[in-house]
């Protein structure tokens, strides 16, 4: 099942984010490369989620906290790709096989792409998709690694006022480079300004 799943998930990413990047290739050999870099936006977002079953592991009662920091441009009408850094990463674990509870906190860095429904408008509905590493300072049950992949897939709604909200679901796992994997499904809610 969870094999199955981080299939179906790497299809979703690699399909969506492919034209994307694409883009932004194309748009980086041309001239107005540097022009929309440096007319580029900031983004500030604060993020909380809850986990839930994750097929080999329960993560019922498990939350976690994020706080990123986004710098992104334009490509073409309706595309955005940033570079997202996680300066907080707050999770918090119910119980681990000892039956404690317990905090762990960890920073990554990491892209992200999002297109939006309006043309040459950043507001109005959008879809997003991001991936990053994260370091955390202590392992998550039944994972051996202290290093994990944050991706995660939404929609959101920006205002005109510079808010943004944003439904996420997101995936934190190792990709299966550490022998346990027991990864982390959740449902976040974010929300966020832009300038």
């Amino acid at each position: 099942m969870n094999t199955t799943f981080n299939r179906l998930l790497a299809a979703i990413i690699v399909t969506t984010i492919g034209p994307i990047i694409h883009a932004a290739a194309e748009d980086a050999a041309s001239s107005s490369f540097t022009e929309r870099f440096r007319a580029g936006i900031w983004r500030l977002d604060l993020s909380s989620a809850m986990g839930y079953d994750s097929g080999s592991h329960t993560r019922d009662g498990d939350y976690y906290l994020t706080g990123s920091v986004e710098y992104g441009w334009a490509v073409r009408s309706r595309g955005v790709v940033g570079i997202r850094i996680y300066p907080m990463f707050l999770y918090y674990e119910e119980a681990d096989s000892r039956g404690k509870s317990h905090w762990i906190y960890g920073a990554g860095a990491g892209v992200v792409g999002r297109v939006y429904a309006k043309r040459d408008v950043r507001q109005g509905w959008y879809g997003e998709l991001g991936i990053a590493p994260i370091w955390h300072s202590r392992y998550i049950e039944r994972n051996s690694s202290r290093m994990n992949f944050l991706s995660s897939i939404g929609l959101g709604y920006q205002f005109e006022s510079d808010w943004h909200l944003a439904l996420k679901w997101e995936h934190l796992s190792n990709a299966n480079l550490k022998r346990l994997n027991s990864g982390v499904n959740s449902i976040s809610l974010g929300v966020g300004y832009t300038f």
